[in-house]
């Protein structure tokens, strides 16, 4: 079984993340380079306050969805044909995510990809607990599942989990030791999987 991340692995929403950070920097009097950016261990709220915006959880998610704009992202390349192979494979698939569950269905129905997917769970804001239930609930035994993330959080949780990770992210991503597996591209993981 395969299971994705939404954001930055499936759906190409870096550049529209960015954008928002240095919004919400902005609003901080705060500068935020592309490096930091990039280099960061997760989007979570800590982050942010970490780099000096003092919001609680709550002003941040508000800021954050409230700048956000899901029509400036589309497919990651190669995400299409990735999925069909795994589709043709017979691999079942599914999606884990901390994006919101309502948009996360409402975007793969409009980017026609739900078919792809066996189940889409959005909201996960534990996504090991959520990862461990869905090997139990599809009979899998998480040593057999691929957990594919962008941030080093997603790997903590799916080594907590204890699913293979695989980490898709660029060739100097401080994190990528930390995953079992590391690929720049998704059409990397067809030699992998």
């Amino acid at each position: 079984m395969i299971i994705f991340d939404w954001d930055g692995t499936l759906f190409d929403s870096e550049g529209e993340i960015y954008r928002v950070a240095r919004r919400i920097f902005e609003r901080h009097n705060l500068t935020l380079s592309s490096e930091k950016f990039r280099h960061r261990p997760n989007n979570g709220f800590e982050w942010y306050r970490t780099q000096g915006v003092s919001l609680s959880d709550e002003e941040l998610e508000s800021s954050f969805w409230e700048l956000f704009d899901t029509s400036r992202c589309g497919l990651m390349e190669g995400a299409l044909s990735v999925l069909g192979v795994f589709q043709d494979r017979g691999i079942p698939c599914g999606i884990v995510s901390a994006h919101p569950g309502n948009q996360l269905l409402e975007r793969t129905l409009h980017l026609d990809i739900r078919r792809h997917f066996d189940f889409v769970i959005g909201g996960a804001s534990k996504k090991s607990v959520v990862l461990q239930e869905v090997c139990q609930k599809a009979n899998r035994h998480p040593r057999h599942t691929y957990f594919i993330g962008d941030l080093l959080s997603d790997i903590e949780e799916g080594k907590e989990a204890g699913v293979m990770t695989v980490l898709l992210a660029p060739e100097d991503y401080p994190h990528r030791h930390h995953a079992r597996f590391h690929v720049t591209k998704l059409l990397d993981l067809l030699r992998l999987i």
